[in-house]
């Protein structure tokens, strides 16, 4: 409110100022030049053409003394446009810096309740949750994968490791084609593009949190490595040992994500109620 009266103010002065700044420009327009000519034809055999003289010094002092006054308007109009500005100056840098401290304690407060703090961009994980809602995988199990296949770098789009497992989510050689026979992905596509890299691990994912409680991560996280006998294998234990420790250091369940499980409870609720009236 206080920076919309500064304006409004400051609109009002410069229209002043240029009130006056026409007012001079069309005096001057509208004067005769010869008014100002004061030493030509100036003669003691010639008293008419020295009245002429005269009468025009006169008309000239004239609009001198109009020219002063519309320059005086026009000089206070300008300080009067400083003075507020000087005025409201300090105002101003504090109601900036307040709208600046809300707005960034607000992009915060979003970062903080929908997004997880890792190296991994937030257009990607935006597309991550929204492709984990569609297949009914926990987010935050997907992100544990992640992160663990990385070592928290989330660097590894176009790697390959020592045992053929591809890109960011590190699918495994062996997949490919029942990737591409089921998502229409290439080999090149999951060690090269992150977005049907993540989908296609998704796609995994989906399958194997089908054959156990959403909540049984332990059996999530192994099967997803070393397939259903992961407990025969040592390298399996030791990942399924890091992921859980990154579920809970890390990886809590957010509440964007809370929110949108209750939303997806109380959808549920709705539709059987009127499934039950049908």
């Amino acid at each position: 409110m206080q920076n919309k009266k500064t304006l409004l103010k400051i609109k009002k002065s410069l229209l002043l100022t240029t009130l006056g700044l026409n007012l001079l420009l069309n005096d001057l327009e509208t004067t005769d030049e010869n008014q100002f000519i004061y030493s030509e034809g100036i003669t003691t055999e010639n008293p008419t053409n020295h009245f002429q003289i005269s009468n025009n010094e006169k008309i000239a002092s004239t609009k001198n003394e109009r020219a002063s006054d519309i320059l005086s308007q026009i000089s206070s109009g300008i300080n009067n446009i400083i003075d507020i500005h000087v005025k409201d100056e300090e105002q101003y840098i504090e109601d900036s810096i307040k709208l600046y401290k809300e707005a960034t304690l607000e992009k915060l407060e979003e970062l903080k309740n929908k997004y997880y703090d890792v190296p991994c961009s937030t257009e990607y994980q935006d597309y991550l949750r929204e492709m984990c809602l569609e297949y009914n995988v926990p987010f935050r199990v997907l992100m544990t994968i992640g992160h663990n296949e990385s070592g928290g770098e989330w660097n590894t789009n176009g790697h390959i490791s020592k045992t053929n497992d591809l890109g960011v989510f590190q699918i495994n050689k062996c997949n490919v084609d029942y990737i591409n026979k089921n998502l229409g992905y290439t080999y090149d596509d999951l060690l090269n593009d992150e977005y049907k890299n993540g989908h296609s691990a998704i796609f995994i994912l989906s399958e194997i949190c089908a054959m156990y409680e959403q909540d049984d991560f332990e059996n999530i996280f192994g099967t997803y490595n070393g397939w259903t006998d992961w407990k025969k294998k040592e390298q399996s234990k030791k990942y399924v040992e890091h992921c859980l420790s990154y579920l809970n250091d890390i990886f809590y369940e957010l509440p964007y994500d809370q929110e949108l499980k209750q939303e997806e409870i109380s959808l549920t609720k709705t539709n059987e109620n009127i499934k039950s009236i049908e």
